[in-house]
């Protein structure tokens, strides 16, 4: 069901925008990790927790080249490493 409804408060920043939703100003749509730390401490409440978003895909976009360099081999086994871990976590 699809409910019109007036904004109160309009942000362009997720930090602000969990902030919001943690000050009470309504209901947000967010990725786990990024409220964990306010869920565990009580400073928000999942709803509709039979409710599960599909996944989001994630990329990591670099200049094509023959050999890619070790610090963008780096990043992405760490970006890998931090994404498996949050969804283990979780």
């Amino acid at each position: 069901m699809t409910i019109p409804i007036t904004s109160r408060v309009s942000v362009n920043d997720t930090d602000a925008y969990v902030a919001a939703g943690a000050a009470g100003f309504g209901l947000i749509r967010v990725a786990s990790y990024m409220v964990r730390q306010h869920i565990a401490a009580g400073r928000l409440v999942r709803v509709l927790e039979d409710i599960e978003a599909p996944p989001e895909p994630i990329s990591v976009l670099y200049p094509q080249s023959r050999h890619l360099s070790p610090a963008i081999r780096a990043f992405i086994d760490w970006c890998s490493e931090m994404i498996a871990k949050e969804a283990a976590d979780w």
